[in-house]
């Protein structure tokens, strides 16, 4: 088993560095500087993941929340992740909080 969620976790990781490099390039970031494109495509798959989830449990007392998550899926993605990732990101370089 532990082999096995080691390719899982292998394969999402190398699933989520393409649409990181897309949002880098397309904003105008250093991916090897700028952790937010990663930040963002990680937000947003967690969403996916809790929503795939929500709908797989069927009425198990995730109804509720499957409304929620696929809310979210509507959203503009920076939304998901908050003010830090919001604004202009070729203006400025993220800060340290």
């Amino acid at each position: 088993m532990p082999a096995l969620l080691a390719a899982r976790l292998r394969h999402s990781s190398e699933l989520e560095e393409r649409p990181a490099h897309v949002i880098a390039g397309r904003e105008g970031v250093d991916l090897d500087t700028d952790p937010r494109p990663h930040i963002l495509v990680a937000a947003v798959c967690g969403v996916v993941r809790v929503a795939e989830r929500s709908r797989s449990a069927g009425d198990s007392g995730l109804t509720g929340r499957r409304e929620l998550t696929t809310a979210h899926l509507d959203q503009p993605g920076p939304a998901l992740a908050g003010p830090a990732l919001a604004g202009p990101w070729s203006d400025a370089r993220p800060t340290s909080g």
